[in-house]
């Protein structure tokens, strides 16, 4: 992985540091991903951090109280999580947290794909930012720091004016919404702060105006109409209230809540078409993720009984991915490599490869599905193409040769493919991570001989 020199991205390093070391702000990991977990560690060994500054915990379950415990030793947190975690998602929980623990917990979400509707929808929910991965070191720590502190002084200038609103000083906070627009005139925050003034005051007419020009002024950007929802709900208007809800939905359609609460509005208006059109749209959202639970369900009670029932596990497991079908995505990777891994403990390894393949259907770049299927083949003894797949593995997931078990078996494969250059290199990873590595130390061994 190649990071950039100390000094390119001080401003950025210096945000962290300062976070950390000075304004009491900590890390809280949710996530069952090695790599990024490992990106992160390699980010604070870059800015010379230690790693104690980071909170694990591996699933959404104990993640509450983990936050809780947090909150005792740092002031501040930022919260690394996985959109979805084993075909659960993780989303819908953000809200809650976010409101609990308010400004003082920043979340950025963990994807390995998404879409502009899927990050609007996080944006409602209180998120952040999104890290799509893979990331590298750099982009990393460009994320943190851009998170902890906004990048430019028209953001801080922002952030100043949040404050004295709270404190109630509108008259100081309008001259300096009034700065903010001499320099942006078409600034759709500086128009939403003017309008909560305005709202603050009992101006409901004023407010409604700047909200609407603020909504103008950039199209996709969803809190102006958020303020709109708000202040009409506020004043019983359902008519501009559907309205405003229709143009959110338009921006932001996965937010199955919102579907309900317009059908709920043609219902009141008597347009039963309409509202069981917007109430099957939102039951189509919940079963969407209903499957996915079910599937990670599934395929949960497969993993369990794979020691006392094999046949049954993997019955469970298939019921799992043909439930996905052909909506499966990178989110449901791990679920072929469970059932992929199955059919290799059972010596099946023609299977495990079949379900590898259909995994690289999905993404052909995956360093741990070309890994899987090194292994497979390896398995059957077919190491010709065990090591062109050990090759891809490598080329798509270098991190794989600092895993002391993962570098030893792909040194066991290019042994036996006659690439004793390679073998010594994992080898010799292998055993500076892991020196007592017996298998290694023989593999190596027999190389020099």
């Amino acid at each position: 992985m190649k990071i950039m020199k100390y000094g390119q991205r001080s401003a950025y390093d210096g945000i962290i540091i300062d976070y950390l070391t000075n304004q009491g702000g900590g890390f809280v990991l949710t996530t069952q991903d090695p790599i990024f977990g490992k990106t992160l560690r390699g980010a604070m060994r870059f800015l010379g951090l230690n790693y104690d500054m980071i909170q694990s915990t591996l699933g959404i379950g104990d993640l509450a109280k983990k936050l809780k415990t947090g909150f005792i030793k740092h002031s501040r947190l930022i919260l690394f999580i996985e959109a979805r975690s084993e075909g659960r998602s993780n989303i819908h929980d953000l809200k809650a947290l976010k409101e609990h623990f308010g400004d003082r917990l920043r979340i950025i979400v963990l994807t390995a794909e998404t879409s502009k509707a899927g990050i609007v929808f996080m944006g409602e929910l209180g998120v952040d930012s999104v890290i799509v991965k893979p990331v590298s070191i750099n982009s990393l720590i460009q994320k943190i720091a851009l998170t902890i502190r906004p990048n430019t002084e028209f953001e801080r200038r922002v952030d100043s004016i949040q404050a004295l609103i709270e404190e109630g000083a509108y008259e100081t906070a309008k001259g300096e919404i009034g700065v903010l627009l001499e320099k942006k005139p078409d600034s759709s925050i500086a128009m939403i702060l003017k309008g909560d003034i305005a709202r603050l005051e009992g101006d409901v007419s004023q407010a409604e105006v700047c909200y609407l020009q603020a909504a103008n002024f950039s199209k996709l950007y969803i809190k102006p109409l958020q303020k709109l929802v708000s202040l009409y709900e506020s004043v019983e208007d359902r008519d501009k209230l559907v309205k405003a809800l229709l143009r959110l939905d338009q921006l932001s359609p996965m937010n199955h809540q919102r579907k309900i609460d317009i059908g709920r509005l043609y219902s009141f208006e008597g347009d039963r078409e309409k509202a069981r059109d917007y109430f099957g749209r939102a039951l189509q959202i919940v079963k969407e993720e209903a499957k996915d639970m079910l599937a990670a369900t599934l395929m949960e009670i497969g993993r369990k009984i794979s020691e006392a029932d094999p046949d049954m596990s993997l019955d469970y497991m298939r019921e799992a991915l043909d439930l996905k079908d052909e909506r499966s995505s990178m989110d449901d990777l791990w679920m072929f490599n469970e059932l992929g891994l199955a059919y290799r403990q059972r010596g099946d390894w023609q299977k495990a490869v079949q379900i590898y393949e259909k995994a690289l259907k999905i993404v052909r770049n995956d360093g741990g599905i070309h890994y899987n299927l090194a292994m497979a083949f390896a398995q059957g003894r077919e190491f010709r193409k065990a090591s062109k797949h050990a090759q891809l593995a490598e080329e798509h997931s270098p991190d794989l040769i600092d895993n002391p078990t993962a570098a030893f078996n792909m040194a066991s494969i290019y042994v036996k493919t006659a690439q004793a250059d390679r073998a010594r290199i994992f080898l010799q990873s292998c055993l500076r991570v892991s020196p007592g590595h017996k298998g290694a130390q023989e593999l190596l061994a027999s190389l020099t001989r």
